[in-house]
């Protein structure tokens, strides 16, 4: 789930990055890389959360080897 929100994102971030080039207005271009922005903290974000997840994971597993041996 964190990985589609991430690739996601990670799409959004390549299509700004396209249109923000083409942009001419300070504003629009203002509004752009806010978005960017935004965009690169949810991906970090999720990248935290894989991290974690990950690592719940093979603690659990761990455990679930200590008990079945």
């Amino acid at each position: 789930m964190e990985k589609n929100k991430s690739i996601k994102a990670q799409a959004k971030l390549k299509q700004l990055q396209k249109d923000s080039k083409k942009s001419s207005l300070p504003s629009d271009l203002s509004s752009k890389l806010t978005r960017i922005n935004k965009l690169n903290e949810e991906i970090a974000e999720s990248a935290k959360k894989q991290a974690e997840l990950s690592r719940q994971l093979v603690y659990k597993k761990s455990e679930l080897k200590k008990h079945s041996s």
